[in-house]
C-alpha cells in the first residue's frame, strides 16, 4: 500500500534542467545560463544573470496580507514590511544604488507563493489518496530499522564523518537502491527528460539564485575559500 501525502509546495510548475535553461515560475524568474561547460570556466570569472523578481506582485501593498501569511507558513523567512518600505524609499530616490541593492536582497528572502490547495494544511501532511490495500499479517512484522540491523544492511553510526541523521545502505539493500534508481532514471529519459549532474562545489550566487538563503545564523552549506583577489567564497 502506498500512502500519498501532500506537503506545502511552491505555486509553480517544476521542470528538469532542459539543456541550458533554468526557469522558475514564481516570485523569482531567472535568465538562461549559457555555455556553462566552457573549458575556461575555472580561469575566468563567470557573470551570473541578475534575478528578475516579480516586483509588481511583491511591491503591491494589496498583496501584503497574502504574502505575510505565506511567510508565516514557510518558516517565517522574509519581511514584506521592509520590502514595501524600501520600495517607497526607492520611488523617492530612484537613482540610489544602495536602496536598489537592499530592496533586491529583501525581495529574494520572500518565499515562493504557495498553491492555494495546500495553504491551510499547516504542519501536518494531508492524505490525498490511498492506493492499494493495507496488507495484514498473522504475526507482528518487524519495522524497517529492526530488519536492516539484523541483516546488517544499513549503517548510521557515522558521527565521526557526517551528521547524526546520515546513513548508508550496504549489501543487497544497496544493490536494490541502485537498481531502483537506474530503473526510474531510464523511465524518465525515455519520456524526454534530460539528466543533469550537479557538482559538489558551487558558487554562492548559484545557490542563492535558486532561492536558497546562505547568510542566515544557521546554514545548510559549508564555506570554502576561493583563491581570488576579491576574497569571494564558494559553497558546497
Amino acid at each position: 500500500m502506498f500512502l500519498l501525502t501532500l506537503y506545502q509546495k511552491s505555486y509553480h510548475s517544476v521542470e528538469l534542467f532542459m539543456y541550458k535553461q533554468v526557469i522558475n515560475y514564481s516570485c523569482r524568474r531567472f535568465g538562461t545560463f549559457k555555455c556553462c561547460s566552457r573549458p575556461n570556466r575555472h580561469t575566468e570569472d563567470y557573470c551570473f544573470p541578475s534575478p528578475q523578481l516579480d516586483e509588481l506582485y511583491l511591491c503591491n501593498s494589496k498583496n501584503k496580507e497574502e504574502i505575510n501569511t505565506n511567510i508565516i507558513n514557510r518558516k517565517g523567512v522574509g519581511d514584506i514590511n521592509k520590502v514595501l518600505q524600501l520600495h517607497d524609499e526607492l520611488r523617492l530616490q530612484p537613482d540610489n544604488p544602495s536602496i536598489k541593492c537592499s530592496l533586491t536582497q529583501e525581495m529574494l528572502k520572500i518565499p515562493n507563493r504557495t498553491h492555494p490547495e495546500v495553504m491551510n494544511y499547516g504542519e501536518m501532511p494531508h492524505i490525498v489518496k490511498f492506493l492499494g490495500d493495507k496488507k495484514h499479517f498473522n504475526f507482528k512484522p518487524n519495522e524497517f530499522h529492526t530488519i536492516t540491523k539484523k541483516l546488517n544492511l544499513l549503517r548510521n553510526d557515522l558521527s565521526n564523518f557526517t551528521g547524526h541523521r546520515s546513513y548508508f545502505f550496504t549489501g543487497q539493500l544497496a544493490e536494490m537502491e541502485s537498481a531502483l534508481i537506474k530503473y526510474s532514471l531510464s523511465k524518465l529519459l525515455d519520456n524526454g527528460f534530460q539528466a543533469v549532474s550537479v557538482p559538489d562545489i558551487l558558487d554562492r550566487a548559484i545557490i542563492e539564485s535558486c532561492g536558497m538563503e546562505t547568510q542566515g545564523t544557521r546554514s545548510q552549506q559549508h564555506y570554502k575559500k576561493k583563491k581570488k583577489k576579491n576574497g569571494s567564497r564558494m559553497l558546497y
